[in-house]
């Protein structure tokens, strides 16, 4: 997979296109069960979230997590102040599995992997159906801000991950 470099590339092809983009749900975080999302330290999508959520109680997947994980696809979107989610998920398995040789599907819990794809539909669909948008767009000062809070080293995250 491309990973964070593709997403950067991404970016850069579409630039022209990105104010258009309501927001980024990124689910590369393992198929451990849904617990709800990441929202990056954004305060503004985490209240827009809360009632997205109520719909994900049933799939015990209604957390959001203010944590700014800035570590998979969706970073390169937050550093353009895309609204970012990242699913998250239980990954007490993640380094014992993923990205080893043992990493087969039939070490993967079909139940949580539905879920987890349940949880994604839900969300995409609740975005796209409300009348407004999830969340601005933050300018550049913000996400400095937001890596900031988070002890991210900032000029690390753009000469990593900025196209």
């Amino acid at each position: 997979e491309p990973g964070p470099p593709g997403s950067a590339m991404f970016i850069k092809r579409h630039a022209t296109e990105l104010a258009d983009c309501i927001a980024v749900l990124n689910s590369d975080n393992g198929a451990g069960r849904a617990r709800g999302w990441y929202v990056n330290g954004r305060r503004d999508v985490r209240n827009a979230m809360r009632p997205i959520t109520q719909r994900l109680r049933d799939l015990r997947a209604d957390g959001l997590s203010m944590d700014v994980t800035c570590g998979s696809d969706e970073c390169s979107f937050l550093l353009e102040g895309i609204p970012a989610l990242k699913l998250w998920v239980d990954t007490t398995q993640y380094r014992q599995v993923h990205h080893q040789a043992s990493d087969t599907f039939d070490k993967v819990d079909s139940n949580s992997f539905r879920a987890g794809g349940a949880v994604v539909a839900a969300t995409a669909h609740a975005i796209a159906d409300q009348e407004t948008r999830l969340a601005p767009h933050i300018g550049q000062d913000a996400v400095r801000h937001l890596l900031r809070a988070a002890t991210l080293d900032v000029d690390l995250m753009y000469s990593l991950w900025k196209p």
